[in-house]
């Protein structure tokens, strides 16, 4: 049977595909393979320079201070997450309002109950003064008691207000913190009489630094307080203020009952007392402590003693040279 042309001609056809598939796979390869790695090494760099970037900003939000009013910077952000930058910026900002708002009514409101607190303090020794009865004198003597704890609240109250609401640290100067820490010693002897306790003092000659001696004064005598009122009648407080390193220590040790290590991190808050320990105060003092620390950028902590029953406060001051003149 002879064959039909068309048929001649796709024969020819195959043969030809059949001889040019192999170089047509090659070259077509080829260039795939070398695309590909390229693929993903493009995209690699692309994901990474995202990936840093949002590194960067995570890195800045962790480092901002909790007074920082700033909004956070979109310009090295990826576009599509500007908007929730922009969101979040907007919800600190109401919420740093919200802050504010109460600061102002603890501060205002301090404020108009110590002038009434002074009075009825003046009025109650007019009475007494004339009271005739030992009971009523024994009356007037609680109301005293009272009317003095309530103006040393509404007095911590504006001290804890002063320190959140500053914008920066206050001034600095060359200080010693040794004679800094003695001074806080002496101004609490009578307190630690009343309690028959002694008070030990080792602060080695230390070199000046530059801080803010009013704030590490205040900080001081209240740990220094809370000590002295959380500690056994008839017992010892250590105070040490010795070099660290590149910063400085100063220690406060008590002999009181300690803190159960599930609530030491609330120690600070404010108002927060430890349940079963009767103990006069505001509930304050920590906490004000805690926010001058933080301003100064010192790191305070307390912890329990391994020999004994008592606490540990810490305070480790950066070490700043003062500058000469």
């Amino acid at each position: 049977m002879a064959r039909r042309p068309h048929d001649t001609i796709g024969d020819t056809c195959r043969a030809l595909r059949a001889h040019l598939r192999p170089r047509v796979r090659s070259r077509t390869a080829i260039p795939i393979a070398i695309l590909i790695p390229l693929s993903w090494l493009l995209l690699g760099l692309v994901i990474d320079r995202l990936i840093r970037r949002l590194d960067r900003l995570a890195a800045s939000v962790a480092e901002r201070h909790v007074t920082n009013k700033e909004p956070i910077p979109v310009d090295d952000v990826p576009r599509e997450l500007a908007p929730f930058i922009r969101a979040i910026n907007d919800l600190l900002f109401r919420l740093q309002a919200s802050l504010e708002q109460q600061r102002r009514f603890v501060s205002d409101a301090a404020h108009e109950l110590r002038t009434p607190l002074a009075a009825l303090k003046l009025q109650v020794g007019n009475v007494r003064n004339i009271a005739k009865t030992l009971a009523v004198k024994e009356r007037l003597d609680e109301v005293d008691q009272g009317v003095t704890r309530a103006s040393a609240l509404v007095q911590q109250l504006l001290k804890l207000a002063r320190y959140e609401a500053a914008a920066s640290p206050a001034p600095q100067k060359p200080t010693d913190i040794g004679l800094l820490a003695h001074e806080c010693v002496a101004a609490m002897v009578p307190l630690a009489r009343s309690r028959d306790m002694v008070l030990k003092l080792d602060a080695m000659e230390l070199p000046l630094i530059d801080t803010s001696p009013g704030d590490l004064k205040v900080l001081v005598s209240n740990l220094l307080d809370n000590a002295v009122r959380h500690s056994t009648e008839g017992g010892t407080i250590e105070v040490r203020a010795v070099p660290q390193g590149v910063d400085m220590l100063l220690s406060i040790m008590d002999e009181g009952p300690g803190i159960p290590e599930s609530l030491l991190p609330r120690v600070f808050e404010r108002f927060y007392r430890v349940a079963g320990q009767e103990v006069e105060g505001s509930g304050l003092g920590l906490a004000i402590a805690h926010s001058i620390a933080e301003r100064h950028g010192m790191a305070l902590s307390l912890r329990n003693r391994s020999d004994r029953s008592g606490l540990i406060a810490e305070l480790r001051i950066p070490e700043r040279p003062a500058r000469r003149a």
